[in-house]
């Protein structure tokens, strides 16, 4: 027992809680104390009178079953990892308010940034929550399909992201196969729709079809099948996951790393040409797209937390302002600081420098004066052979 409390109690809190509701929806419909009509999404109930089913439809699996089994599994294992890697991107703070911080500061808004890693993952929850509701509002009123369990698609959009932040990784299904997690989500997705009947009932029909050539029957099915839910959700899942792990992943450096030198200058110095203020235009817009951009992935407390740090005084600030626009400034200080600390002594360097020239001069001179001798020695020893010559 205590055991099996410290496993749960090692889960992150997003992921445990989550996967504890979804137990407790699943128990109580399957002893009959609720309905499931009470926890699945319905558009008309959820955005009237019961506006609580934005939130269970999230936390409803179905009954207890095997597969509900499975799909904890994977949702556990997927949002676990994620939840324990995830942390606001830096970037996202606003860039003239993170000027304003000293290197003290700054550092003691990182510690805020770590401090904060459940709440910011559960405000990124909400965002793909948020726009799994919008998809499947505006599919609801299109008549295109109608999907009463958000969970599981959920589950899989995080499962997707997980798997495009690691996709080197080996995960073993059940113990029995092997698979890259950069291939799992489609994995899982074929193996969902095999076991679905209403794939099944598609491909029986496609089959025992008597009508029609064979091309006219294979191109009803695909028709067909285009119009099924279970085709819906996979677009659903792995759009809406895509779709957040590029704002996470690729987003800050097309949002904020302008390539554009010509605007990068337009931007420090405005001209009166008509060329300049066109580029200069094309900044603006690049900076309401940055703002945008962070006012929808930056969590909302983190605006009011910048202010208060920048207010705070430290005393070993200098002065209250800094020119660090980001982390790796800041880092970049630090590593001066660190450098300024083992600065070496150049002028006693310049000195064993010139120490050792000398000796190495002093070394050649000693050659030279020992190979002058040697050649004097050499030159006697001919003329004493001359002379011994001439006598005879």
């Amino acid at each position: 027992m205590d055991q099996a409390l410290r496993w749960a109690t090692e889960i992150p809190p997003v992921t445990r809680y989550w996967s504890l509701s979804i137990i407790i929806t699943a128990v109580l419909t399957s002893i009959g104390l609720c309905s499931s009509n009470q926890f699945m999404f319905s558009i008309e109930r959820a955005f009237g009178r019961q506006p609580w089913l934005l939130i269970t439809s999230f936390c409803y699996y179905g009954s207890l079953s095997i597969e509900l089994i499975v799909s904890v599994f994977f949702l556990m294992r997927s949002s676990r990892y994620l939840e324990e890697s995830y942390q606001t991107n830096k970037s996202l703070f606003p860039i003239k308010k993170v000027r304003q911080l000293s290197p003290r500061q700054w550092r003691e808004m990182t510690k805020w940034i770590d401090s904060l890693k459940t709440l910011d993952y559960l405000y990124f929850l909400f965002l793909v929550c948020a726009s799994i509701v919008a998809v499947v509002t505006l599919g609801w009123h299109k008549r295109y399909f109608t999907v009463w369990k958000l969970g599981p698609i959920l589950n899989d959009a995080i499962l997707y992201i997980w798997c495009k932040n690691n996709p080197d990784v080996v995960v073993n299904l059940m113990g029995v196969l092997g698979v890259t997690s950069a291939y799992l989500p489609w994995v899982y997705t074929i193996i969902d729709v095999l076991f679905s009947l209403e794939f099944q009932k598609d491909v029986y029909e496609l089959f025992s079809g008597r009508r029609g050539s064979h091309l006219e029957r294979l191109l009803s099915f695909f028709q067909k099948v285009a119009t099924q839910p279970y085709f819906w959700k996979v677009l659903i899942r792995y759009g809406v996951g895509h779709f957040w792990w590029f704002l996470g992943n690729f987003s800050p450096q097309l949002f904020y790393n302008d390539q554009n030198d010509e605007r990068r200058k337009v931007q420090e110095k405005e001209g009166s040409r008509r060329r300049e203020q066109r580029l200069l235009w094309e900044s603006k817009r690049f900076n309401i797209i940055q703002y945008i951009y962070g006012l929808i992935m930056l969590p909302p407390w983190y605006r009011f937390l910048i202010s208060k740090v920048s207010k705070m005084e430290f005393p070993d600030d200098q002065d209250g302002t800094g020119e660090h626009g980001n982390d790796v400034l800041v880092q970049d200080v630090e590593v001066d600081l660190e450098n300024e600390v083992e600065v070496p002594d150049l002028e006693a360097t310049e000195n064993e420098d010139q120490i050792e020239d000398a000796e190495v001069a002093t070394e050649n001179d000693q050659v030279r004066n020992v190979e002058g001798a040697r050649g004097t020695e050499n030159q006697v020893q001919d003329l004493e052979v001359d002379v011994e010559n001439i006598e005879h």
